[in-house]
């Protein structure tokens, strides 16, 4: 079903991998209101293990998972080997399952640059990224770096979140996309952000716990 007044949210969060931004994301989605149901492409285990929640293997498993409004997806039963098969899988099937779905929905991405290069994006993600919000989809994304992302999902961002990193490069993108200082990001302490609305270019700094 169309829900054309809903908000486009798309929030990037990069950091050097340690640098808090799993632990961020999942603050994140616990502090969201008004969710339907969270989507998380869960290829390491690592949100089942701190949400203490099971995995969905199959496609009944995670019909049964979107009854409690929380999906997390492990690839490596159907896809084993092929994780990026399993990362298109996914993403064709929350689309699919988010049209007949009223309400918010939030799709979680750890370390999208293992999916797609600056350069190129599976179709089935361009497809939520670009369209999702008629349906109510909001995009919750990990990298290290945003200049390893193609432009068609850092164009679409409302929301950048920065953790540290050395990384000269994104450091640059920071600096030309958002109006970050590079030198205060790359001497973030750990588990420290600083996050910028690209919209409102309100900003907020925190830290998060483990």
């Amino acid at each position: 079903m169309l829900q054309l007044d809903s908000n486009r949210t798309v929030t990037l969060c990069c950091g050097a991998s340690g640098s808090g931004k799993t632990s961020f994301s999942i603050r994140y989605i616990l502090n969201r209101e008004n969710v339907t149901a969270r989507f998380f492409f869960d290829w390491r285990h690592e949100y089942s293990q701190r949400l203490k929640l099971p995995l969905a293997r199959t496609a009944y498993e995670l019909e049964a998972q979107l009854q409690t409004g929380w999906v997390l997806y492990d690839p490596t039963h159907c896809f084993p080997g092929r994780s990026e098969d399993g990362f298109k899988f996914f993403c064709d099937w929350i689309y699919t399952v988010s049209q007949n779905l009223d309400g918010r929905k939030v799709v979680v991405v750890d370390e999208l640059q293992r999916f797609c290069s600056s350069h190129s994006i599976p179709g089935e993600l361009q497809l939520i990224v670009e369209t999702g919000r008629s349906h109510g989809i909001e995009m919750f994304i990990n990298a290290q770096r945003p200049n390893g992302l193609p432009e068609v999902v850092t164009g679409q961002l409302t929301e950048l979140v920065a953790f540290a990193t050395p990384a000269p490069n994104a450091l640059e993108w920071f600096e030309r996309n958002a109006q970050f200082d590079p030198e205060e990001i790359r001497r973030l302490p750990k588990l420290h952000f600083i996050a910028r609305n690209l919209e409102s270019w309100g900003e907020l700094r925190g830290s998060v716990r483990l």
